[in-house]
């Protein structure tokens, strides 16, 4: 992108941005992609808070070493964030599986959905 488009971009105060769906189950996974200094975009309004970028640094170096500190930290993160709302929300995506009484072990993941392989029909 060019210098000039770029630091036009800086001074939108708002815009509306595509939402994000997790791809795996981790605490890094919205940071990453949306949140982070290194990775700030217009649909957050160009966000970097150091002292967030610090906790997430420190969540990443503990993740294999201390897996219950990491977490703690990715909670901290959210909290920093959810305190600095430099996005609203404006919907929550939920999802319904209707079964018959004719389907046995009906099983869900909540990043996949119903489980085919897992369940039989009478």
């Amino acid at each position: 992108m060019d210098s000039g488009l770029l630091r036009a971009l800086r001074h939108v105060q708002i815009t509306s941005a595509p939402g994000w769906i997790a791809d795996y189950p981790a605490g890094s996974n919205f940071y990453d992609a949306v949140f982070s200094c290194k990775t700030a975009v217009v649909g957050t309004g160009w966000y970097c808070n150091p002292q967030v970028e610090r906790a997430a640094a420190e969540a990443h170096r503990t993740r294999v070493s201390d897996p219950a500190k990491a977490s703690s930290l990715w909670t901290e993160v959210d909290c920093l964030i959810t305190d600095d709302a430099p996005v609203v929300a404006l919907g929550n995506a939920t999802s319904t599986t209707l079964i018959s009484t004719r389907v046995g072990n009906y099983q869900s993941s909540s990043m996949v959905g119903p489980l085919l392989s897992q369940m039989w029909v009478r």
